[in-house]
């Protein structure tokens, strides 16, 4: 098991799926709590088309792609501001737009299909020293913004009303979630792939939901769950050599199923 450690692309994976193991599920707590969870999905999905811009054009993926996510958030607001749709018909409408345009620039590519899969997928191989230094600085930044305002955050999720009569600044705050989430999925894209991002926000939080009473107990439980069941996914990912996304899906399906068995015959 040391040996292996000791291979560079293996601690880019180790490491970042610790700093997206805190990151994610915190997002999936204010992503239910808003009751957006289909936003997880249209983003990673929206973003593929970024990626493969980034190729297309030969820059930067993380840059490219966070510009592109970028840019359909201020459209989105802008076409909700002239248009009768609803802030969900736009997102799966970019949503749509990601998935298509992407496949279609990757088709006209001399690209191999195993990049392309790894994309779809999560490769862990795809992690470089640069992509891991990002999810640091996006740890750190998070981390910060989270202790200063989570609580703006949560009134601002659970009643925007009331946020309002808070004088909290509700569409501030809206927007720097939404910047917060695409960055977040950038980064996650090369270890769960553009299909699987939602899994890691979205699942930690469905098993602690069964078992946590409070918004503390919530939050703890679900870095918790994450942490297991990521790290551990990517480990039987690399030793049989599947892909990290889905391996890393299918091991929090199956602790969720656990969980909800063990508490209907407890509750018995």
């Amino acid at each position: 098991m040391i040996e292996i450690l000791s291979y560079q692309f293996l601690q880019n994976a180790i490491f970042s799926v610790i700093i997206l193991g805190v990151i994610l599920p915190i997002l999936g707590i204010f992503i239910t709590i808003k009751r957006i969870t289909f936003i997880a999905d249209a983003f990673s999905h929206t973003a593929f088309l970024g990626v493969a811009l980034s190729y297309l054009f030969g820059f930067n993926s993380l840059l490219i792609t966070f510009l592109w996510l970028f840019l359909c958030i201020i459209l989105i607001s802008w076409a909700k501001k002239r248009a009768d749709f609803t802030y969900d018909l736009l997102i799966m409408l970019v949503s749509i737009l990601g998935i298509a345009g992407g496949i279609l620039i990757f088709s006209l590519l001399p690209l191999s299909k195993n990049l392309i899969t790894g994309f779809f997928f999560g490769n862990i191989l795809l992690i470089s020293k640069e992509d891991l230094l990002i999810s640091l600085l996006l740890f750190i930044i998070f981390i910060i913004l989270f202790k200063l305002y989570w609580k703006e955050l949560l009134l601002t999720f659970i009643n925007e009303d009331l946020a309002y009569s808070e004088n909290i600044k509700v569409n501030l705050i809206n927007f720097a979630f939404l910047v917060i989430l695409s960055l977040s999925i950038v980064i996650s894209i090369k270890m769960l792939g553009v299909l699987l991002v939602s899994a890691l926000m979205l699942i930690p939080v469905a098993i602690s939901k069964i078992i946590s009473n409070s918004f503390k107990s919530l939050l703890i439980t679900s870095i918790f769950w994450s942490e297991l069941f990521s790290i551990s996914g990517l480990l039987i990912s690399y030793f049989l050599d599947l892909p990290p996304g889905p391996t890393i899906a299918v091991l929090g399906t199956l602790i969720l199923i656990i969980v909800l068995t063990m508490k209907k015959f407890l509750v018995k």
